[in-house]
């Protein structure tokens, strides 16, 4: 009887992992992409006029830093206007005052939240009467080196509408949870984004260090992406609407990671959450484009199927163990089953469990030879991060669980500490 079980539980999960590998092959085509280089952008004389918007709530410990770091841009001053949001006058304002930019606090009334804050100071500017090319976005815990306004300039004159730079880590190594949290970042470029551009294909916008053009946005009146996952919802529309976007890997900026699981718990619940509410607010048009007359289909369909394989390996595998462990426990208690019926469960729990460890192990070091030009651990701290890392990408579980079952999530600010400068 539990061998008959056990044999149907392992057909059903080679039946889902073989359907999560077709879905998600092309994912594997990615990944051995993120291994090339991308070809640069052209050198070019003409330089676009940026406004750099900074939403900062509170951010005193930290916004002299990336204040510091647009001073130092190797590009035209005059072309670089930088507005800094607050929703109250704290210390913040006075840091951004002494270095001559504007700080634009917000009314107490306005709605909270990173998108919000854009919102409020793109309809300034334009209640102003200013023009600018293209909307830089950036966080007060960020770090920009010199000639990220330089490589960001390149792809605008390129023609690019939408561009991601590389995001790397201002922390020092050490902290596990940091250094897995800034490996998962830069993945999102190296083994998304990378392929995604070589191939003409939509990218996929992750917080922060990005410029849109200010025509997209200006047609709008504001800003009109304010989910809780406003960068998600950017990348859908673009996508949905044929916007040419790339990924720029010579814009580097750095920064800052979590470093505690609470502040993690409390960033991944407002993702997931927003992702879904993301997801729900555009699957129709998505769908409606795949299988209707559109272009840009693949990116279409990359954006809509991207995560399922993952969600399936990830969820397969966890049912799996589960049942076998539900198996063992009711053989356990029960008084007619003979104890040497429960090796065979037991032992695939087992074997499940380290290949599903095997696998996440396998995928970081991937990620961590990718991205061991950039990214400076060091090899006894990149063998810490292999061997923890899984446990970083298993905690997607219970967060997604507290994001589903939890009555409202809201933004909540995030703290930001005073992160030694390296630069």
């Amino acid at each position: 009887m539990i061998n008959h079980l056990v044999f149907i539980l392992n057909i059903i999960l080679i039946s889902c992992l073989g359907f999560a590998f077709i879905v998600g092959f092309y994912r594997l085509i990615q990944i051995l992409l993120g291994f090339f280089k991308l070809k640069h952008f052209p050198e070019t004389n003409k330089q676009a006029r940026f406004a750099i918007i900074i939403p900062a709530r509170q951010e005193s410990n930290v916004i002299a830093r990336v204040l510091k770091s647009i001073k130092y841009q190797v590009y035209d001053p005059s072309k670089i206007d930088v507005y800094v949001v607050c929703e109250e006058k704290d210390e913040t304002f006075d840091i951004v005052n002494s270095f001559g930019y504007t700080c634009f606090i917000r009314s107490p009334n306005e709605p909270k939240g990173k998108g919000n804050a854009m919102d409020s100071t793109i309809k300034m500017i334009l209640n102003k009467g200013l023009k600018y090319d293209a909307y830089i976005t950036v966080d007060a815990d960020n770090f920009l080196m010199p000639h990220f306004v330089m490589e960001m300039n390149k792809a605008f004159q390129s023609g690019i509408k939408l561009g991601m730079g590389y995001r790397n880590t201002i922390n020092k190594p050490g902290k596990w949870i940091a250094d897995c949290s800034a490996l998962s970042f830069s993945s999102i470029n190296t083994f998304q984004n990378k392929a995604r551009t070589k191939f003409g294909s939509s990218i996929m916008v992750s917080g922060t260090g990005f410029f849109i053009d200010a025509k997209i946005i200006n047609n709008f009146g504001g800003w009109p992406f304010n989910t809780l996952t406003e960068d998600y919802q950017l990348s859908l529309w673009c996508c949905l609407n044929d916007i040419k976007s790339a990924y720029i890997p010579t814009a580097e900026f750095y920064d800052e990671q979590p470093t505690n699981l609470q502040i993690l718990n409390k960033q991944r619940v407002r993702w997931i959450r927003g992702f879904f509410q993301t997801r729900k607010l555009y699957r129709t048009q998505m769908l409606k484009s795949i299988v209707g007359k559109s272009t840009n289909k693949f990116s279409k369909f990359d954006f809509c199927f991207c995560t399922i394989p993952n969600a399936i390996f990830l969820f397969s595998v966890f049912a799996y163990i589960l049942t076998l462990l539900g198996i063992v426990v009711f053989g356990l208690i029960a008084t007619n089953i003979p104890l040497t019926s429960l090796f065979l469960p037991l032992q695939c729990m087992g074997f499940a469990i380290l290949g599903f460890y095997f696998i996440l192990v396998l995928y970081t070091i991937l990620q961590l030879l990718a991205e061991s030009r950039k990214m400076k651990f060091g090899f006894f701290n990149s063998i810490k991060i292999a061997l923890l890392n899984p446990f970083f990408i298993c905690l997607y579980i219970p967060h997604a669980l507290q994001a589903l079952f939890k009555k409202e999530v809201k933004w909540a600010k995030i703290e930001h500490g005073i992160a030694k400068e390296k630069f």
